[in-house]
């Protein structure tokens, strides 16, 4: 009997688990697909054609808070540590070059540039950020 029920806790539990990858699979699909318009939203408002208050702004803000509902995270940003995992290191940039600015007492090497954001669904990597980094030595 008992043993027929740690069966029954096993098979539970491995359901569960294929459930939550099955599902971490389709959400990375559909954020597959979802990603040359994530790409041209982040373009719009970096370039200031995706204005506050606009229709188009409403409509790319609620995107944004449903993919996050669903545990889609977009990461790379201007003064990250660069992290290999997250991060694909496209230009290496000395710490002195022009236009390159890192945050007080920085000893690791930073991203100072994104060129294409990168996303990870439930600490998974769909993409990484295409970065130019800066070390401070």
């Amino acid at each position: 009997m008992r043993r027929m029920q740690a069966e029954f806790v096993n098979f539970r539990n491995r359901t569960q688990r294929e459930r939550e990858g099955d599902r971490d699979r389709a959400t990375s699909s559909v954020v597959e697909a979802l990603l040359p318009v994530m790409d041209d939203i982040h373009w719009a408002r970096e370039h200031g054609d995706l204005a506050e208050g606009t229709p188009f702004a409403a409509i790319a803000d609620k995107l944004g808070q449903t993919l996050e509902r669903f545990g889609v995270k977009q990461v790379g940003a201007v003064g990250e540590i660069f992290d290999p995992n997250v991060h694909e290191a496209l230009m290496h940039m000395p710490a002195d070059a022009p236009g390159v600015e890192l945050p007080e007492g920085t000893t690791e090497m930073t991203v100072v540039q994104v060129m294409q954001p990168g996303f990870v669904v439930n600490d998974k990597v769909v993409r990484a950020a295409r970065v130019a980094v800066a070390d401070p030595a």
